[in-house]
Formats: structure tokens, C-alpha cells, sequence
């Protein structure tokens, strides 16, 4: 049954989140009790203390007219229209600009004429009397308003003229229309480094086709030769094994048509119909019946009137012709439930007319000529495994698929999250699955529905590219737009992950507080 809190009286507000309790009392007083493992109670958190069992006072503070709580810190907004805040710091929430130290209280920087204010998990916000509205602290899920580390709904990219985009776990490419190649995101073979913008791949002119591996980057040019650079451990450029962070050419291969590149190895499609391979073979991606990785380029045997290769993790594949599909190689989950023996290219059963395919983490997606979607999950040689149709889509033109890896304790080899993204002929974007980190364009994992759901105001797409956990559409205009996951800066529109101090959250012009 209810009982009373000791010790306070007048009071005129409460608030609570998680464990930590707050009053607001009418002398502008604040006073706190609860969990206080991070200096929730305006003080330097003490080892060993963790619980506040009844009503401090917090101090420092006076003339307080409201009140908001966070996760672990909170906000006031005093009757001179100054913000304070307290508790913990870590991520920048309580805009003192500094990361830490948490606990005791301080003034919010540059923030006057303050008339309310809002703690999320990891930031803050303040409303202030001339209807603008300022944000700072942590921004990965969008909450702040100004760009994020994930983006829930489209975010322009600063690139116009695009005519193909590539996309990787953690780097970006786009093919402009001059034959120019562009990048952005977090380099592998680069660790630490950020490009949150797009730059011009220098060196590079004339390109017609680009291929993202894990950790290697492919372009082909109008003279049918292919250029590569990123990483080389397993040979993956195709010119020796040193890591190269300017495109060189790999050697020993012309009248190249399509590329594609996987986790460490690369496929060449030639003008002759015959797919090329080399780089790393540790699943048999090369489909020669070894495990021996090489550095320089040949054939795969029996493959003949091959129209497009596809590379992901250790899989390649290839359609013909005909509109079969062909695979060899594997992924991880197939690996780790097969004999782990390499084999040569065979047809997977049941996808014919094919002329898309994308993959997730075990399953290979793929569009029929007649607009529908084919899912094959990835198993072992000579295994009885049609395709089966996706059901809902008779219009599909283009598919792309996510796969996000996450690692946590007692979760090892890793709790896989995949999302399909199917292309319409109408120019919109369809999601279906995980939407771990805002994969889907939507705001909530919870709430988002199983079944297909289109992506909010995108519309004029003819292209997508996807990978890890994020999303990249090509419009006929040219311009780019991305969504999901940015703390790699694979979004490619500037914004970073923290705000330590308040910046103005650009709200539409004609917005309207009322």
C-alpha cells in the first residue's frame, strides 16, 4: 500500500526514471533519493555507495522552476532561464563541454532565456522562449534531431550526379557520372580514421563499375582494366599483398565487364563470359576444390556464358545466361554446419529467370524477371534446398540485404540481425526483418511489423545498396539518400555520433511550436 516519503512537504513536481527519484518543492529546491552510482544526487559518486534511502537535498541548486530526468542525469531550468545539470557525464549530456567527470552540478554552456527542458537516455534537450530548439550528449538514435549515429529516416548525402553506389560494413562508394569515384566511412585498413563526407578517390577517372569488399575497394574503367586498393592480406587486390590506400591496377586481367568483391576475395566478370577469381579462398571461393589463397587472378572452371557475379562474405555466384544461378564457396553459418569441404559451381535449385540477387548472412535473395523475390538459404553441396518465393511482391526490380553481427557476452559466434530491402517498380523502398539499427528507416526495433512496410518519404529510387547495418538508395535525380547505422560515417552526411555542447537542432522553417 502506499506510504509516504519522509521529510518532504510542498512539493509541486516529481520525476522518476529507472531508479532515482526526484521532488521539485515550491522554495525551488530540488531533492533526490535512489540510485546514486553516478552522482544522480548532484555529489561526487563515492565507491561502494550506491543507494540514497531517503529525500537529499541536491546542492547548488535554487530558484528551480522544472525539472526533467534522464537515464542516469538530470536537468533544471532555473527563473533566470539558465539550465543545470547533474549525475552522469560520460557521454556529454549535462553540456558542460566536457566527457565526464559525472556528479555534481554545473551550468549548461551558452544556453540563456530557457523556459523547458528534456533528458533522454544519453542527451538533453532545451526549449527556449523564442521557439528554437538546442541539443547536446549522445545521438545514437536519432533523439537530438541534428544527424545521428543512426539515421531513422532518409539523410541526404552532400553527392549529386550518382549513377552506383557499392556499400560495405564500415566505407561507402559512389560512381558519379563523370567517371569519378567517391568514398566515405571508416576504413579497415585505416583503423580510428572517419571520413563523414564524401572525397574523391584521386587517381581514379574514367570508371564505369565498383564493387566494396570488407575491407578492399574495386573500380573498373572504360578500358576494361580493374583497379583495387585497401587492404591486401590475402592477396585481395590482385597485385601482391601490400595494403594499398591508392588504386593499383590488378595485374594480368583485361576486358573485364563486372566485379564484385567479397569479405577478402574479388571475382572479374570478362567480356568472354568467363569469371575470374583471387584473394583469399578460405570457404573455396575460387571453387578450384582448394583452401590456397593467391594474389593473382584465374579462371573458375566450369563456368561458361556468365552475365553478372556476386561476391558476399566467402560466397561467389553467378548468373548465367540462361537466368540460372550458380554458387560455390560458403557463408558462416553454412561452413559451420557442413563438411567444410571445398566444391566446385552449382546451380542452386529452383531460381531460374533470375536478374537481381543480394544476400544476408545464410540466405541469397533474388529477383525474377517477372518482379517476383526468391529467398535461397545457403546450405551444402549436393543438398536437397529449393529457392522458395518471398510472398508480397509481384513488382520487385532491385534487392539489397543487412546483416548486423552483434557480440556479447555468452553470445559467441555473435546473435545475427538481417533485413531485406526490395526495390518496386514504382520507385519505392520495401523492408522486411530486423530493424536493429534503424535498418528499416522506421524509429522503433519494438514496434516495427514483420511483414514488408515502406520506407517514409523516399520515393523516385532506382537503386539500393546495403551492408551491416546500413542502407543506401540512388535516386533518377542522381542524388543519395541513406539510412541506419552511422557511427562509421557510412550515412555520408557529416553529422557526428556526440554533441558535447548545444547546437540548434535545424527544424523545418515554417515549423510552428503551437
Amino acid at each position: 500500500m502506499p506510504i509516504q516519503v519522509p521529510g518532504l512537504t510542498e512539493v509541486v513536481a516529481i520525476e522518476t526514471r529507472t531508479d532515482t527519484s526526484y521532488a521539485l518543492r515550491a522554495d525551488g529546491t530540488v531533492w533526490a533519493w535512489g540510485l546514486i552510482s553516478e552522482g544522480q544526487h548532484g555529489q561526487v559518486p563515492q565507491p561502494g555507495v550506491h543507494v540514497q534511502p531517503v529525500p537529499i537535498q541536491v546542492p547548488g541548486l535554487s530558484r528551480v522552476v522544472s525539472l526533467s530526468v534522464g537515464y542516469t542525469h538530470a536537468l533544471a531550468v532555473r527563473r533566470d532561464g539558465t539550465v543545470w545539470g547533474w549525475g552522469r557525464n560520460a557521454e556529454g549530456q549535462l553540456g558542460d563541454g566536457r566527457q565526464g567527470p559525472s556528479g555534481p552540478v554545473r551550468q549548461v554552456q551558452g544556453l540563456h532565456g530557457v523556459e523547458a527542458v528534456a533528458a533522454g537516455a544519453q542527451f538533453s534537450m532545451a526549449l527556449k522562449r523564442d521557439g528554437t530548439l538546442w541539443t547536446w550528449g549522445r545521438n545514437d538514435s536519432g533523439g537530438m534531431g541534428t544527424g545521428s549515429a543512426r539515421r531513422l529516416s532518409p539523410s541526404p548525402v552532400a553527392l549529386t550526379g550518382v549513377r552506383a553506389i557499392a556499400s560495405s560494413p564500415r566505407n561507402m562508394l559512389a560512381l558519379r557520372r563523370d567517371g569519378t569515384v567517391w568514398t566515405w566511412g571508416a576504413p579497415l585498413w585505416s583503423p580510428g580514421s572517419f571520413q563523414a563526407t564524401p572525397v574523391r578517390v584521386e587517381g581514379l577517372d574514367s570508371a564505369t563499375k565498383i564493387a566494396a569488399g570488407r575491407s578492399h575497394l574495386m573500380a573498373l574503367r572504360t578500358d576494361g582494366t580493374l583497379w583495387a586498393w585497401g587492404s591486401n592480406g590475402s592477396g585481395q587486390l590482385g597485385a601482391g599483398t601490400t595494403t594499398r590506400l591508392t588504386p593499383v591496377q590488378v595485374e594480368n586481367l583485361t576486358g573485364v565487364v563486372e566485379i564484385a568483391a567479397g569479405n577478402a576475395h574479388s571475382l572479374a566478370l570478362r567480356s568472354d563470359g568467363t569469371v575470374w577469381s583471387w584473394g583469399a579462398n578460405y570457404y573455396g571461393q575460387f571453387g578450384d576444390l582448394t583452401l590456397q589463397s593467391r594474389s593473382t587472378a584465374a579462371q573458375v572452371q566450369g563456368l561458361t556464358d556468365v552475365t553478372a557475379v556476386f561476391a558476399h562474405e566467402g560466397l561467389s555466384l553467378a548468373l548465367r545466361s540462361d537466368g540460372t544461378v550458380w554458387w560455390w564457396g560458403s557463408t558462416r553459418p553454412a561452413w559451420r554446419r557442413g563438411d567444410r569441404q571445398p566444391h566446385a559451381p552449382e546451380p542452386v535449385q529452383g531460381l531460374t529467370h533470375i536478374v537481381k540477387l543480394a544476400t544476408t548472412d545464410e540466405d541469397v535473395l533474388a529477383v525474377r524477371e517477372d518482379g517476383t523475390l526468391w529467398k535461397w538459404t545457403v546450405g551444402v553441396p549436393g543438398e536437397v534446398n529449393a529457392a522458395q518465393q518471398v510472398a508480397g511482391f509481384t513488382d520487385a526490380v532491385d534487392v539489397a540485404g543487412n546483416n548486423f553481427l552483434l557480440f556479447a557476452p555468452n553470445t559467441l559466434p555473435g546473435v545475427s540481425f538481417s533485413t531485406v530491402q526490395v526495390l518496386r517498380a514504382n520507385g519505392t523502398v520495401w523492408t522486411m526483418g530486423d530493424n536493429m539499427m534503424g535498418e528499416r528507416g522506421l524509429p522503433s526495433s519494438v514496434l516495427t511489423p514483420p511483414g514488408p512496410t515502406q520506407v517514409p518519404r523516399l520515393t523516385g529510387v532506382i537503386s539500393i545498396a546495403a551492408s551491416s547495418s546500413h542502407v543506401h538508395a540512388l535516386r533518377a535525380d542522381g542524388t543519395l539518400v541513406g539510412w541506419g547505422d552511422n557511427v562509421s560515417s557510412t550515412i555520408g552526411d557529416g553529422v557526428p555520433t556526440y554533441h558535447f555542447t548545444p547546437v540548434r537542432v535545424p527544424l523545418p522553417r515554417h515549423w510552428n511550436r503551437d
